[in-house]
């Protein structure tokens, strides 16, 4: 992750304390803006503040890892609410696909002005939630996962029928009569290759399992 060089200076110089800043954009339209910490900034033309009067403050947010896999990168945060009905807003099912944005900043000791500009370190939805209680406190832990998600999607719902067929190929009728193929079709690996041993072909009954060679003749054939 390159910084920017506001941010370089000023973590080089020792004269700045790191900020976490989380966004939750939730149906309503409802805008949930926490600090991982208490007191209160605006960047971006956004303010967050380390508690916020109905949904309560930022419990946690897992750590990010950079490196190149296979799956697109997910993120877990977790949020303390002061009530139960803040509980209920925070998982109603209708959060899913909410947008949800983390960054990474800095302010200066002296001042308490926001160094440069924040890091936007990732950009998600909301994907699933559960409660959590943990010392007296009920949590709601939220499950981020990043924008990236939505390129293995991309075949969501795709059927090998004709009515999906004809969805993306208007009158093509290849697939009408298609109504009971013992074809497997192989979609997004390879046609698994042949297995067994080599060699001719052997009738059935031939021996007492498939494939084996034939009895021996009887003695004085």
């Amino acid at each position: 992750m390159a910084l920017s060089a506001g941010m370089v200076t000023a973590l080089a110089a020792q004269e700045a304390l790191v900020f976490v800043a989380v966004e939750i954009v939730l149906p309503g339209p409802v805008n949930i803006r926490l600090l991982d910490g208490p007191g209160s900034l605006t960047f971006s033309s956004k303010t967050f503040t380390g508690r916020d009067a109905t949904y309560g403050v930022l419990a946690g947010v897992e750590a990010l890892r950079e490196e190149i896999g296979l799956e697109a990168p997910r993120l877990r945060l977790g949020v303390n609410p002061p009530s139960s009905s803040a509980v209920s807003t925070l998982m109603a099912e209708a959060n899913q696909g909410s947008a949800i944005s983390l960054w990474l900043g800095c302010v200066t000791r002296s001042t308490g002005a926001v160094v440069a500009s924040p890091e936007l370190l990732f950009t998600g939805f909301y994907d699933t939630a559960k409660t959590v209680a943990y010392q007296n406190i009920l949590g709601v832990e939220i499950d981020v996962a990043s924008d990236w998600e939505r390129m293995f999607t991309a075949e969501e719902g795709a059927r090998l029928n004709t009515s999906w067929h004809q969805s993306i190929y208007a009158g093509e009728l290849g697939l009408d009569f298609v109504i009971d193929s013992l074809a497997e079709p192989f979609w997004g690996s390879k046609e698994p290759g042949e297995t067994g041993t080599a060699g001719a072909v052997v009738p059935f009954g031939v021996g007492e399992i498939w494939g084996a060679p034939p009895p021996p003749p009887p003695m004085g054939a």
